[in-house]
């Protein structure tokens, strides 16, 4: 897999243009990016390797409601940056978690009990009543159908899930990715570096699996153009 097609940090090249801007401002920078050098876990093969660099096109802006902040539009995503006395820093993150494994059960008052096996109190309106005997009415979701008898979903947090199935146990696969990107401009003359560091966790038993984390990282550099004269859709 040939390392270039780092796409993320390739987006990122275009902070370039963001410096001297003033609030309603913009900036379209042409950039080259090289080739990603990478180190961890990032499952690459280390016999492929080329001297094309990536080209791409961006545009820059501040905001009026954001006086300090610069803002970096790569067309499908924009980050948000800040100066600093070197220069700008623009940083994103994603997070993404995953469950499997577990058991899928009914615990209406989320104790972690199965209501229909081991909950001998099951109370999901907190009225002190147990549900099943001695409690008028359960309607946990204000909706006005009584939890037990009448409702299809019960859903009191929006979710589009109802509240009433819970999954205990199991374990949960975090993975994050964190670019940040630094740059420095002279007059149409922009430069940078691009990195992209993301690990992968594990929460619960997570029997075999073992924590990673790929850092790639790339260099950019790039001129100022002329976004109405030139084609930018690449």
């Amino acid at each position: 897999m040939n390392k270039i097609g780092f796409v993320a940090l390739g987006a990122l090249a275009a902070c370039v243009a963001a410096c001297g801007l003033s609030a309603g401002d913009h900036a379209t920078y042409r950039v080259g990016l090289t080739e990603a050098d990478t180190s961890g876990d990032c499952n690459v093969d280390e016999d492929d390797s080329s001297t094309f660099r990536a080209g791409a096109t961006f545009v820059l802006y501040r905001s009026s409601s954001a006086e300090d902040a610069v803002f970096l539009d790569t067309g499908s995503a924009v980050l948000t940056g800040t100066e600093g006395d070197d220069g700008y820093t623009f940083q994103g993150e994603v997070i993404d978690q995953e469950s499997f494994g577990g058991q899928t059960i009914v615990d209406s008052d989320h104790d972690g009990l199965d209501d229909f096996g081991e909950d001998q109190m099951v109370d999901a309106d907190e009225d002190g009543l147990e549900d099943s005997f001695d409690d008028d009415l359960v309607d946990t979701d204000g909706d006005g159908f009584d939890d037990r008898f009448d409702d299809d979903i019960v859903d009191a947090d929006g979710d589009g899930e109802d509240d009433r199935i819970v999954t205990t146990g199991g374990d949960t696969l975090i993975s994050t990715t964190t670019v940040t990107v630094t740059l420095t401009i002279e007059g149409d003359l922009a430069e940078g570096t691009a990195k992209s560091v993301t690990s992968s966790t594990c929460e619960g038993d997570c029997q075999g699996f073992g924590a990673q984390q790929c850092t790639r990282t790339q260099t950019f550099e790039g001129v100022e153009i002329d976004a109405a004269a030139t084609d930018v859709s690449q």
